[in-house]
């Protein structure tokens, strides 16, 4: 087999379709010990540049919420100047903070965009902060909701912006 004709089968192989997706933080922008990771904005997109899976009423459940108003629906909401979802604690590699998706059934997701927290809401004030965007997290996904398999892991994800989205092809 050809180096080519291997490399396609891999890719072909990695797209495996789950109904239970999630994002999993073991480090924010900020590092250890500075606070929770805190997303404006996730899209799970069947092709890269795709339209988002999700929507407002994509059944979600995380780890943790800082306070009520910040839970993981806040990144379906497709409300870029609302609050947050903001995680309790710092995580880590021990102590993970994740937020999990329902999409019903079973599909292929080849790309994860998301838009951290800190951008200006509609009175101009900053609604949490760029710099507890997640810099070492890994997507996951899951037939069941509770037996989750890594799907690809990223680190070193510094210096986001609030006002854009970062992509990430799976």
């Amino acid at each position: 087999m050809l180096l080519w004709q291997k490399l396609l089968a891999q890719q072909v192989a990695a797209a495996v379709a789950y109904r239970y997706w999630r994002i999993y933080v073991t480090l924010t922008d900020a590092g250890a010990g500075s606070g929770g990771v805190q997303i404006n904005e996730i899209e799970l997109r069947a092709t890269v540049g795709g339209s988002d899976l999700t929507t407002p009423s994509t059944p979600s459940l995380a780890s943790s919420t800082l306070a009520p108003g910040y839970g993981p629906e806040q990144m379906l909401n497709n409300f870029l100047l609302g609050a947050p979802w903001a995680s309790s604690g710092s995580p880590s590699v021990g102590t993970p903070a994740w937020a999990r998706f329902d999409l019903g059934t079973a599909q292929i997701v080849r790309e994860v965009a998301i838009h951290p927290a800190g951008k200006p809401d509609e009175e101009g004030s900053s609604i949490g902060s760029a710099l507890y965007a997640p810099r070492n997290f890994m997507i996951q996904g899951s037939s069941d909701g509770t037996n989750f398999t890594d799907v690809k892991a990223f680190t070193g994800q510094t210096a986001w912006s609030n006002t854009a989205f970062r992509n990430f092809a799976l």
